[in-house]
């Protein structure tokens, strides 16, 4: 039989001498029992993903086991506490993976979403700010993750702050933008702005299949609940605009046609650009809601400006591997050579028919 979560709320009654003491931003503890590096993690990891998404602050936690089970009890205040059993609930550490490609760029997936939508996140660390680029569906919480991993900086009681995190969408697609509102700051462009603002998961293109996500972050969830959450953004970002990190600078390029609000971000000492779903290697689609040939055309042509003038040597693109300049320039070419007639007309009937679906699907997701 499926095993549920179970999350009780009662009298203190539970011990261990395995204690952790946390807060809503961070935790240290000492074990004082022998476990496996991988139960460490995972226990970790949801009583950071349970202190984030409740909002609270708990005195002490305690590690138990009942039957058998992992149980995390989140004590509040004398004489109550929250019970949460680990039995098939997946933490952060586990749905995410990462690589190091050197020069502070950290390439992180989501492991269990296997599908051609699946979107490569970047986290670029600088010496004033790190910036996430992109965030994934969301399903699990990225910020944890990020904290668990080791990739952020360290908080101290005393000495320098944590440097400031900033979570950019490169387009508000849902399999770009899904965790979003996990993060305090949020910079989009402006021209979908407010689609992130209302949640408009027409807008996000939300699109999930059960089948796509091959192990389940909870029991019981189902594709069917996910939707883009509203965000408010703290950032509405426009062409030309600059996003320091100290020791670099990343440079928004607008660049319309797959969404009117994709954008890339240019890293110029270092050429390295960050191109969304702008280009990646392989097929550009522009038969979504709000995608337009014309624009496309014209981002293209300033993609080729970048090859043709030395600016960009490696992409780092929203799906697929990395490429380096001579791909670019052939991607960029092929979709203005072959923007004609009969691809408009081929790509309107596409269009036509992924809006009609889309609003059939979005009309029966849970609105909460």
């Amino acid at each position: 039989m499926k095993r549920k979560h179970k999350l009780i709320c009662g009298f203190n009654f539970l011990t261990s001498s395995s204690r952790l003491l946390f807060s809503s931003t961070s935790l240290v503890g000492q074990w004082s029992c022998q476990t496996s590096e991988r139960y460490k993690q995972r226990v970790i990891g949801l009583l950071l993903e349970l202190s984030w998404v409740l909002r609270l602050r708990a005195t002490t936690t305690t590690i138990s086991q009942w039957r058998g089970e992992a149980l995390v009890c989140c004590h509040f205040f004398p004489g109550l506490v929250l019970v949460l059993s680990t039995a098939g609930i997946m933490s952060a550490l586990e749905w995410y993976a990462h690589k190091s490609l050197g020069d502070g760029v950290y390439w992180i997936q989501e492991r269990f979403y296997e599908s051609g939508n699946r979107a490569n996140i970047w986290l670029v660390r600088g010496s004033q700010q790190d910036v996430v680029i992109d965030t994934g569906l969301g399903l699990r919480s990225l910020p944890e993750y990020l904290q668990a991993a080791g990739l952020l900086s360290p908080e101290r009681a005393s000495g320098p702050p944590r440097r400031p995190l900033l979570a950019v969408a490169t387009h508000v697609h849902f399999d770009h933008a899904g965790g979003l509102h996990q993060f305090e700051q949020v910079a989009v462009h402006q021209s979908e702005a407010d689609a992130l603002a209302t949640g408009d998961n027409f807008e996000t293109v939300t699109w999930l299949a059960d089948s796509e996500v091959v192990r389940a972050p909870s029991p019981g969830w189902t594709a069917r609940q996910f939707r883009v959450r509203p965000v408010q953004p703290t950032h509405v970002l426009q062409d030309g605009d600059i996003i320091s990190l100290g020791d670099r600078q990343l440079t928004v390029m607008h660049m319309p046609g797959h969404s009117r609000g994709s954008i890339c971000l240019h890293d110029r000492d270092r050429k390295m650009l960050f191109s969304g779903d702008v280009v990646y290697d392989g097929s550009m689609i522009d038969w979504l809601p709000y995608s337009r040939i014309s624009d496309y055309v014209g981002t293209c042509e300033r993609l080729i400006e970048l090859v043709d003038r030395g600016l960009v040597e490696k992409v780092l693109p929203g799906h697929y591997n990395t490429f380096g300049a001579e791909r670019l320039y052939r991607l960029a070419s092929n979709y203005i050579s072959n923007a004609g007639v009969c691809h408009k007309v081929s790509t309107f009937a596409m269009r036509s028919i992924a809006n009609l679906a889309l609003r059939v699907t979005n009309s029966r997701r849970p609105t909460t």
